[in-house]
């Protein structure tokens, strides 16, 4: 039922915890790996695991955007996981994915909750998916899904024509409007699927991406409700939270706004979600 595509370049150190948190979910999948020629020991990882991947190519390519493009043209799953290789899947996840999907038969994309780790996935942060998914909404709010919580029918990446692979930061955002302006059915549900790496790296640690990001909204809204500041602080908030009194009051606000869960002092991670947040067993 699932084909997870993996675009990676020189995250050979990361890349070991994508694979594993894949082949340790109960339901079966395929995977794909889209390497950019790697200089790194990323080709060594991948060979370790390569009697179960499914297809897998390094060498240079025209960046992420035409990288995940190709994975999901040779994908044959029903549905799609665009995992990059220094996120990971939480326990359970494609099962939860597997049983949305064959409850709601006309379901094309379904949105998830996350987590945020630091670079040694030893912190954690709760990210929960919005409440609902309107198409004004993401003029207003360029976070407002986790990418590796979003999966999408192989059929809506025909109908929506992939990403835009003039785009380097905002590729995710765009192919998100470009659903739902193309009526994508889709269900949110408040379930972490996946976790989101902060590390040095990350694009989503680069300031230029909001630049693009804004632009990409004017482009498909007319103007744009985005702030660039907001996203020059979001970028480095995670640096932010790490900061015991700063955790400690968010956390407090958290707790007092769900109060159908709780957290651990220091923690907005509920507590039924406790044991999720770890990374995978290798």
């Amino acid at each position: 039922m699932f084909s997870v595509v993996i675009p990676s370049y020189q995250q050979g150190r990361f890349l070991r915890e994508a694979l594993e948190s894949v082949l340790q979910q109960e339901s079966c999948s395929e995977i794909l790996i889209m390497d950019g020629g790697s200089k790194d020991d990323s080709v060594s990882v991948i060979k370790e695991y390569e009697d179960r991947i499914s297809w897998w190519r390094s060498g240079p390519d025209g960046g992420q955007a035409q990288a995940v493009n190709e994975g999901v043209q040779r994908a044959t799953g029903e549905v799609i996981c665009w995992l990059n290789s220094d996120d990971f899947l939480v326990a359970g996840a494609l099962k939860a994915v597997e049983d949305s999907f064959r409850s709601n038969p006309d379901l094309e994309m379904l949105v998830g909750s996350a987590f945020w780790c630091n670079e040694d996935a030893t912190e954690f942060s709760f990210w929960s998916a919005p409440r609902r998914l309107m198409l004004g909404d993401l003029s207003k709010a360029y976070s407002f899904l986790a990418q590796p919580s979003v999966f999408i029918k192989r059929s809506v990446w025909e109908k929506v024509a992939y990403l835009d692979e003039s785009l380097h930061f905002s590729l995710d955002y765009d192919f998100w409007i470009r659903c739902l302006k193309a009526g994508v059915r889709t269900k949110l549900i408040d379930f972490p699927l996946s976790v989101n790496r902060i590390q040095p790296s990350a694009k989503s640690r680069d300031a230029r991406m909001f630049d693009e990001i804004f632009e990409r909204s004017k482009f498909h809204f007319g103007k744009s409700d985005l702030r660039r500041p907001t996203g020059y602080l979001e970028a480095f908030g995670f640096d932010l939270f790490r900061i015991f009194p700063i955790r400690f009051i968010f956390s407090t606000i958290f707790r007092k706004i769900n109060n159908r869960d709780s957290a651990l002092p220091g923690s907005n991670v509920p507590l039924r979600y406790q044991k999720l947040a770890v990374r995978p067993k290798l």
